[in-house]
C-alpha cells in the first residue's frame, strides 16, 4: 500500500512501488548474472580482489558524479597510503572507503532482520562519515536541512529533465525520513526483491534530499547496503561506474518518475528502477569479465610455474612472459620490446645470443607467437 504524507512546505508526498511488467525480466537478468558470477570455479579465490577493484572504481565514479575528477589509479593510490588525507580530494576518497566499512558492520549487525532497517541514526551516521573533515561545501554533518522562507533547494537542471524542489522545512524532512524508515521494513517491501527495494530507497531518499550536501553519495550507499543485506556481494561497490557512464539517463529517469507520480501512479517509478537494474546487470557482466581475466591469469601462472619446475623454461623466460602480459598487455613489437628498460635490464649482463635464444625457445614451445614484427603471449593451457 502507498504511504502518503501531507507536508507543510511541499504538498503531498507518497512512498509507493509503482512498477510496470518490464521490471520482472530485469530482476531475473540480474539474479542470473549474479548466480553465474558466484558459481565461477575460481570465484572464492579472487572474490576479495574483485571487491577491492569494484570499490576503487565505485569511489572514483561517485566522486566524479559529485563534481570531482579522481581516476581509478589515483583513488587506489590514496586508499593504499596509510597517511592522513592531505586535502579535500583525498579526504573524500578515504571517507567513502570508511563509509563502506561502516555499511559492512551495519549489515552484519542486522543480518537476521528480514529487511535492512534504514533508521535516521544510521543515515545520519553515514552522512557524518561521508562528510567528515570536508571543507569544500556546507555539509553540516548529520544535520537535516531546515531552510527558512526564501531559501530554496533545487535538485537537477532543465537540461536533465527539469529542476525539482524537495521539501524545505525541517519538520517535513523529519516526517519523511521517519516515513522512509517505516516503509523500508513494511510488508510491501519485505515481499519485494532486494534488487527493487534498493532502487526504490535510493530514489525516495534523493526525493527527500534531507541533507545540505552529500545526498547523492548517501543515497547510492543506502542502495548498496540493501543489496549487501540481500546477499549480493563482489560487484555491488562498482555500481556507481554505470551511473557515471549514464549520468544523463540517471537524472532524466529521476525527474521522469517524479512527474509521472500523478499521471500514472501504478507505474510511475518504472524508469528509475529499470535504470538501476540495468546498471546492476551490466556491472555484474563487467565484473564477470574481469573475474575471467584474473582466473585465466592465475591458471596461466600456475602452468608457467609448472614449466619452470620441469626445466622446460628458465627463470628469465618465466619473467619475460609475465612482463609481456603485465606491461605490454599480451602483445608487443620486437622493436618496442628491445626498447623496454625492464627487458634490457634482464639481459644487461648476458649476451645477445642468450637473449635471442630465450625468445626463440619460447616461440618454439608456443609460449609466444611471432606474427611479422609483433610478439604475442600464447594461451597457456593444461
Amino acid at each position: 500500500m502507498p504511504a502518503k504524507y501531507n507536508l507543510h512546505s511541499h504538498g503531498p508526498f507518497t512512498f509507493q512501488v509503482g512498477l510496470g511488467e518490464t521490471i520482472r525480466h530485469l530482476v531475473e537478468r540480474v539474479d542470473y548474472g549474479n548466480r553465474m558470477l558466484m558459481s565461477m570455479p575460481a570465484y572464492s579465490q579472487i572474490a576479495g580482489q574483485l571487491e577491492q577493484q569494484a570499490m576503487v572504481t565505485g569511489i572514483a565514479s561517485t566522486d566524479t558524479i559529485e563534481g570531482g575528477d579522481v581516476s581509478d589509479i589515483e583513488a587506489e593510490a590514496v586508499l593504499q597510503d596509510p597517511k592522513e588525507a592531505a586535502n579535500n580530494r583525498e579526504r573524500r576518497i578515504k571517507n567513502l572507503a570508511s563509509a563502506y566499512s561502516f555499511l559492512d558492520e551495519y549489515v552484519t549487525k542486522n543480518s537476521e532482520e528480514p529487511t535492512l532497517p534504514i533508521t535516521s541514526n544510521m543515515v545520519k551516521s553515514l552522512h557524518c562519515i561521508v562528510s567528515d573533515g570536508l571543507t569544500d561545501s556546507d555539509y553540516r554533518s548529520g544535520e537535516y536541512r531546515d531552510h527558512p522562507k526564501g531559501i530554496i533547494t533545487h535538485v537537477g537542471d532543465d537540461a536533465h529533465g527539469g529542476r525539482y524542489k524537495p521539501p524545505t522545512a525541517h519538520a517535513d524532512i523529519c516526517t519523511l525520513m521517519t516515513g522512509l524508515e517505516k516503509w523500508a521494513i513494511s510488508d510491501e517491501q519485505q515481499n519485494s526483491s532486494p534488487l527493487i527495494r534498493a532502487g526504490l530507497i535510493h530514489y525516495y531518499f534523493e526525493r527527500i534530499h534531507p541533507f545540505y550536501d552529500g545526498n547523492g553519495r548517501v543515497g547510492r550507499l543506502l542502495e548498496k547496503a540493501i543489496l549487501y543485506h540481500g546477499g549480493y556481494q563482489g560487484w555491488v561497490k562498482g555500481l556507481d561506474r554505470y551511473y557515471l557512464d549514464h549520468i544523463d539517463d540517471y537524472y532524466f529517469a529521476f525527474n521522469h518518475c517524479r512527474k509521472q507520480e500523478k499521471k500514472q501512479p501504478e507505474t510511475c517509478n518504472t524508469e528509475f528502477i529499470e535504470l538501476a537494474l540495468k546498471g546492476m546487470a551490466e556491472t555484474i557482466e563487467r565484473i564477470h569479465n574481469n573475474a575471467s581475466s584474473i582466473a585465466s591469469r592465475m591458471m596461466g601462472l600456475a602452468i608457467l610455474g609448472d614449466l619452470l619446475r620441469k626445466g622446460q623454461i628458465n627463470s628469465r623466460q618465466h619473467e619475460l612472459y609475465e612482463n609481456i602480459m603485465d606491461y605490454a598487455k599480451g602483445s608487443i613489437t620486437k622493436h618496442d620490446l628491445n626498447s623496454e628498460r625492464w627487458y634490457n635490464a634482464m639481459y644487461s649482463e648476458l649476451s645477445p645470443a642468450t637473449k635471442s635464444r630465450d625468445l626463440n625457445g619460447m616461440i618454439k614451445i608456443g609460449l609466444l607467437r611471432k606474427d611479422g614484427s609483433t610478439i604475442t603471449a600464447g594461451s597457456l593451457q593444461l
